[in-house]
């Protein structure tokens, strides 16, 4: 059977007419209440339109296609970083009376893009800018730039020319070693993933290299080799979520039992769930006995502790990025921009002065 609007209110719990009015992009309807009802919407496999109110643009607006690294469209309600980021441009788009148009390419549309898979709105469609959410392999860019200005949230791909906007994640780290040097840290740790193609560990573990320099702490190997002993025998290319990762937490418990580290600065919030879940188990309090960190701001699992960590602020990113499409149109051979965001450090249940000074 069709899904309809009054099936997306009750899911959502709201009235049939804010439903109706978020699906023409209805402006007097808050961004982030329409975002989240399109999401829904595609999630749930509504057939009807989902469209821009047109009326009150100018004849002349600009076109922006977002395209998101994922399965489908489906997909985008079940990431909170993609629906901030749906947010993020909603509401620029409002500001400066512009259409976006999201799609979505599979893995597999990925690994063998060519002029004839793309989305016809941009094979056909002429959009002014196309901004990239998520990682694509370096040649789908250097296609999708024949058709419109790129504009990349987080990934750079050089040798393309394209404008970028990311958090400033180098910063951050130094900031979280920062953090807990003034708590009394000293013995502090650096623990990655074990994907070696991860393209985001060069800017955190570089900002956590500087921390570690200004602190004169002592950098531990885990930071230069991208073989990582806690996951010795994993058969996994990537951590998945926080349940798979580990397979090693005796070395876990060494580093703290026996080397006496009190802080542990993960590389993500998926890592350091992964690090919180392993601890507990091996029933090693936390902050008592060591302190964890993260990076994301992720949705806190069941029956862990509100980690230390960093908001990227994604929806802010997303605006930013729609801005830097405008200028990009009204110069289209000004040189590619760079914007760092600072990413908001947020105090959870994770961290506290070391044992030995409480």
């Amino acid at each position: 059977m069709a899904v309809t609007i009054q099936d997306i209110a009750d899911e959502l719990n709201i009235s049939v007419s804010t439903v109706s009015r978020s699906l023409r992009n209805d402006r007097v309807i808050n961004p982030q209440t329409r975002a989240r009802i399109q999401a829904a919407a595609m999630d749930m496999g509504y057939q009807g339109r989902i469209r821009r109110k047109q009326q009150r643009l100018p004849q002349k607006h600009l076109k922006i296609v977002a395209v998101f690294a994922t399965e489908n469209l489906q997909e985008l309600s079940k990431d909170s970083n993609n629906l901030h980021y749906m947010e993020g441009l909603e509401a620029e788009a409002d500001a400066m009376n512009a259409k976006v148009v999201y799609e979505a390419l599979s893995f597999e549309v990925r690994q063998h893009l060519s002029k004839k898979t793309l989305p016809s709105s941009i094979r056909t469609g002429k959009p002014n800018a196309i901004i990239c959410i998520g990682h694509f392999p370096a040649g789908n860019v250097q296609i999708l730039s024949q058709y419109a200005p790129i504009v990349s949230l987080t990934w750079d791909y050089d040798p393309t020319p394209c404008d970028m906007v990311r958090a400033d994640e180098s910063r951050a780290f130094t900031q979280v070693v920062d953090e807990l040097v003034a708590l009394g840290h000293r013995r502090i740790r650096w623990v990655g993933e074990f994907d070696k193609d991860n393209a985001t560990r060069p800017y955190r573990i570089s900002g956590f290299i500087a921390g570690c320099l200004k602190h004169n702490i002592p950098i531990n190997d885990s930071c230069t080799r991208s073989y990582h002993a806690l996951y010795h025998d994993s058969q996994l290319p990537y951590m998945i979520d926080h349940q798979h990762g580990i397979t090693q937490p005796e070395i876990l418990k060494s580093w703290i039992t026996e080397q006496g580290i009190t802080a542990l600065v993960c590389q993500s919030d998926r890592v350091a769930h992964n690090v919180l879940l392993n601890l507990k188990r091996l029933g090693i309090g936390v902050p008592t006995q060591v302190s964890v960190t993260g990076f994301d701001d992720q949705l806190t699992p069941d029956g862990l502790e509100r980690l230390t960590t960093f908001d990227c602020l994604f929806m802010e990113q997303a605006r930013t990025a729609m801005r830097v499409a405008q200028q990009r149109v009204e110069r289209p051979t000004a040189f590619p921009q760079r914007i760092l965001h600072l990413a908001r450090l947020i105090r959870g249940n994770t961290t506290a002065p070391p044992r030995e000074l409480t």
